[in-house]
């Protein structure tokens, strides 16, 4: 190769050009000109062509210099060369390719990446690879050509401009999304060579507390001396994945399942036998591991990663049990089954517009003249039945759809509010929902536009949910408040909120849990506990409704006692419709409760 072909073919593999084609004549040696070789040695790169089909790898004479290697036929294949990679490195050449998703038009598509090679006795070098790949007979990637140069080590998180999208800039692991399409691709070519692979799902127990206690940086370093400590003990040809903000994975390719206590036993050594050190100090660190293996437990990247989380899981409950192997079960893959049907009907309701609301009567304790409605959640099923709550709310909670649930019933009770404008509504709202900023923007959007909606509009939060954050309760209801809207604890009494936590919390109304309700005739202690809750609540200034009243009796001595509000059979029972009546209620005919019933309603519960 002459000097002028060479610099030809450097400047168009670094500006993205065609490379000029090198034919024999081409390359002949001219004795008037120098050898490029020396000057690329100078400045300390060296030039490449690579036919991927055939995994030849062809590189100037300067390169064994360069890498300081005495055996040319290290890196004489794609593959070899690929084996010299450090693991410390974001990527290698054939992943940056692989990973690419551009087309090549006629032209080549561009790729840039930075990888270390040990190199003895100088130790970890870095290096620079700036080429572009050409499109073989299949469109897939066929050859390619470009320029090494070394470089100085890149500072903590760089990462060149071709490799930013697909590496995470903490960990120097894959990104999830381009992981599962490079893992597929193992996977295929493991399975074609009938060899094993196995995916390890890792997790660090103590992140959670790290980033309450030192916040997310301090976390973050954690993390990151965590990915580099795995990636010395991994192989080369193993891959790192960030699959999580807390999770990383490992694809172990080949393995060897008979070594498989000896490998868990090495990742959790190399990250625990010493203190990770952080900004703060030195932290210590443990290890939780889950793993499935390619053929035995899936063909699949998805399959795979889903398995080894799932054994993952079962590790986390386990307090002396740092790593799990899947196995099969046939009752534990039923119930994933069934929860998934759950999960897969509760996002069906509402996409198919079947959730609703029902109204039940909250009334004046002494003049029994209605003083607001709740709203409560109902689901149509498709034999035109009306579910109770009981039917999505259990499912919703397990998998985390709760807060879709409780911002269509928002909707629904807004949507009442704007057709009745002398109506008030009370809404239930998880506390898992409440926290999350969309749905305080959604209320916001939704009662703001309206004057005078939003004090019609009552905001309920149980007091088991209140109580768990107080701090973080107050701070979310004052937001409630502030738009105008009122605020009511549920069930209060089913979690012996101390009386400091509840003159912290800014709230209108107290709802007295039923279970205290209920049996007020017959118990002295049920009768002594609601009369001090009222007191309470009159010395905070707080409304009480009383829950669960089934009685004229029960009614009347809740309404001397000083409850503001009663609720339950006595005051009529949930129904699709507003009653119409508003007024005094009559005496309750016996055994029939009061209110009107559009639709049956029945309760389903999903099995725990």
């Amino acid at each position: 190769m002459d000097i002028k072909t060479a610099l030809e073919w450097q400047t168009a593999s670094t500006q993205g050009l065609s490379a000029p084609d090198l034919s024999p004549a081409v390359a002949a040696h001219d004795p008037a000109i120098a050898d490029p070789s020396v000057i690329l040695s100078s400045i300390g790169e060296a030039v490449y062509d690579w036919d991927i089909i055939s995994d030849t790898l062809v590189w100037s004479s300067n390169a064994i210099e360069l890498f300081k290697i005495a055996e040319p036929a290290r890196i004489a294949t794609g593959k070899f060369f690929n084996d010299m990679i450090d693991p410390v490195s974001p990527a290698t050449r054939a992943e940056a390719i692989l990973l690419c998703d551009g087309i090549d038009g006629g032209h080549g598509v561009p790729y840039r990446l930075q990888f270390a090679l040990m190199l003895h006795p100088s130790g970890l070098e870095w290096f620079e690879d700036t080429g572009r790949w050409f499109a073989g007979p299949d469109g897939r990637a066929g050859a390619a050509h470009g320029v090494v140069r070394r470089i100085e080590a890149p500072q903590a998180g760089s990462r060149s401009d071709f490799a930013a999208p697909r590496i995470d800039p903490l960990t120097g692991a894959f990104e999830r999304s381009p992981f599962i399409r490079l893992m597929a691709d193992e996977l295929r070519r493991a399975g074609q060579k009938k060899t094993i692979s196995c995916f390890v799902m890792v997790a660090i127990p103590e992140l959670s507390a790290i980033n309450k206690s030192h916040g997310f940086d301090v976390a973050d370093e954690v993390i990151a001396v965590v990915a580099q400590r795995l990636r010395r003990t991994t192989r080369g040809k193993d891959r790192m994945v960030r699959c999580s903000g807390n999770k990383l994975g490992l694809l172990l390719n080949p393995f060897d399942p008979a070594n498989m206590n000896e490998a868990a036993e090495r990742l959790a050594a190399s990250v625990v036998r010493e203190p990770v050190v952080t900004s703060i100090g030195s932290v210590m660190v443990s290890l939780k591991m889950g793993a499935a293996l390619s053929p035995q437990h899936g063909t699949d990247a998805i399959t795979l990663m889903r398995l080894a989380e799932q054994a993952l899981g079962e590790a986390k409950c386990h307090p002396t049990q740092s790593f799990a192997l899947h196995t099969a079960n046939p009752a534990k893959d039923e119930a994933r089954r069934r929860n998934l049907s759950e999960s897969e009907d509760v996002l069906s309701a509402l996409n198919e517009r079947r959730v609703c609301i029902a109204f039940e009567p909250v009334r004046h304790a002494r003049s029994h003249e209605i003083a607001f409605h709740e709203a409560l959640v109902r689901v149509r099923n498709g034999e035109n039945d009306i579910l109770g709550a009981a039917a999505i709310i259990p499912a919703a909670e397990r998998f985390g759809l709760v807060k879709f649930v409780d911002t269509r019933v928002l909707e629904l009770a807004v949507a009442h509010l704007l057709s009745h404008p002398a109506a008030q509504l009370s809404v239930n709202v998880s506390m898992r929902t409440a926290v999350a900023p969309e749905w305080m923007a959604a209320l916001r959007a939704q009662v703001q536009p309206h004057e005078g909606l939003a004090q019609r509009l009552i905001i309920e939060v149980t007091e088991t949910a209140a109580m768990a954050d107080i701090d973080l309760t107050a701070d979310i209801l004052r937001q409630v408040k502030q738009l105008g809207c009122r605020v009511a604890i549920d069930d209060f009494g089913s979690g012996h909120t101390s009386f400091r936590s509840l003159r912290s919390l800014p709230i209108d109304v107290l709802k007295i849990d039923g279970v205290f309700v209920q049996n007020i005739a017959t118990s002295v202690d049920d009768r002594f506990f609601v009369r001090t809750l009222v007191d309470l609540a009159r010395h905070l200034g707080v409304k009480t409704v009383a829950e669960w009243v089934q009685d004229k009796a029960a009614a009347a001595m809740l309404a001397d006692w000083g409850v503001d509000w009663l609720q339950g059979e006595f005051c009529g029972l949930a129904a699709l419709d507003v009653p119409r009546e508003s007024m005094v209620v009559a005496e309750p005919v016996a055994g029939a409760p009061l209110g009107f019933h559009t639709s049956r309603v029945r309760d389903l519960r999903f099995a725990s």
